[in-house]
């Protein structure tokens, strides 16, 4: 592990791209952050009016460099700061488009250097900084000067705020601001404490270090930055597109219980909270073959356990009324053993749709309490 101090300017300098990983949250930086940053940047360029080298320290922003072939950017995953980078570049891409109003030259320069890499080789090279998934469409329109099309608000008004305040802010002279000492006070008096992991550093431990003393993640959560980290930043790519968020749209609130009772179904008893825990000593040794193959597993059963919740899914109608019976009983203490009877009937052949029909219709009534069973015997 690395640690310097450095500029803003100097982390997005040359052909670089920070890589915001699939399992983060999407950037949600609220009003009044993004009023905390403009009136830090604004006291720091009256500092440097008067003292060039003064600076402002913006905390650390850590990365683990990742290696795509040759002639692709300079790649690291970004673990920690991607909030404030990200906002950073959209404070950019306001100050770009306000600049090029009177000077394209130097608005061109911006973007050349600062906000899109030169000569891209794959999709998504150009940029310098690469969000997660959910928030690429808005930020991609945002650098590439287009209408709002995305669906990341937050990313849209932080640029609109910022677009307006170089519209109207002064400085202490009462005049407009100077875009090009501006553009110093971004890039040369806007400091970080740069970390880079070396190749024995394990990310995801920094990752979970990091988030101990943070917002709480859910159990789902870290189970999804589990996979993603163990999948490595290009596989991640496409698990997180063909399996996870579909899983995702499938499950919607219900998909922490779902992990849970996907996990017990082999038996192994574990509390709620301790389901993250479970997944990652089963996943400890897994090279990237084993946990791709193990999250195509687990989405296998949660298109199974999304017909306990949605009976209609279910092709069978024996079974959708077993199933329908059970829920009913209002008790999912049977679900983990209801995902191996999905899997004895359809990945095995050991039993048939009416076999699997009488053994949940069965279980469901010894698992009904007597005081609320009404059911017949």
């Amino acid at each position: 592990m690395e640690a310097k101090e450095t500029t803003f300017g100097t982390l997005l300098n040359g052909r670089v791209q920070y890589r915001v990983p699939l399992f983060q949250r999407q950037y949600d930086w609220k009003p009044e952050n993004r009023r905390q940053l403009w009136s830090d940047v604004l006291d720091l360029y009256e500092e440097r009016r008067g003292a060039k080298g003064t600076q402002h320290f913006m905390g650390s922003v850590v990365t683990a460099p990742e290696h795509l072939g040759p002639n692709r950017p300079a790649t690291h995953t970004l673990i920690d700061g991607q909030q404030r980078l990200t906002t950073l570049l959209v404070m950019l891409a306001a100050l770009r488009d306000h600049v090029a109003e009177f000077d394209e030259q130097s608005s061109t320069r911006i973007d050349g250097l600062y906000l899109q890499n030169q000569f891209p080789q794959e999709s998504f090279d150009e940029f310098k900084v690469l969000p997660t998934q959910r928030d690429r469409e808005e930020f991609a329109a945002l650098i590439h000067c287009e209408s709002d099309t995305g669906t990341s608000p937050g990313l849209r008004q932080a640029y609109r705020y910022f677009r307006q305040r170089l519209r109207i802010e002064e400085d202490s002279d009462g005049e407009p601001i100077d875009s090009d000492h501006l553009e110093d006070t971004l890039l040369q008096g806007l400091s970080v404490v740069s970390i880079t992991l070396g190749p024995d550093d394990n990310p995801y431990r920094v990752f979970e270090s990091l988030n101990a003393t943070g917002l709480e993640l859910r159990q789902i959560d870290l189970i999804r930055n589990l996979f993603m980290m163990k999948l490595g930043i290009e596989r991640a790519e496409e698990a997180y597109t063909k399996l996870w968020l579909p899983m995702e749209a499938l499950l919607g609130e219900y998909f922490e219980a779902f992990a849970h009772d996907y996990y017990l179904k082999d038996g192994t008893f574990m509390r709620a909270d301790d389901t993250y825990v479970n997944a990652k000593t089963r996943m400890e040794h897994f090279d990237t073959a084993q946990v791709f193959a193990a999250l195509e597993d687990m989405a296998w059963f949660a298109e199974r356990w999304a017909r306990i919740y949605r009976t209609s899914r279910e092709s069978n109608k024996g079974v959708a009324n077993s199933l329908a019976l059970l829920k009913r009983f209002g008790t999912d203490t049977p679900y983990p053993f209801i995902l191996n009877l999905f899997a004895a009937r359809d990945r095995d052949n050991v039993i048939t749709s009416e076999e699997f029909a009488k053994i949940v219709t069965h279980v469901g009534r010894v698992s009904c309490p007597s005081h609320v069973c009404q059911c017949s015997n």
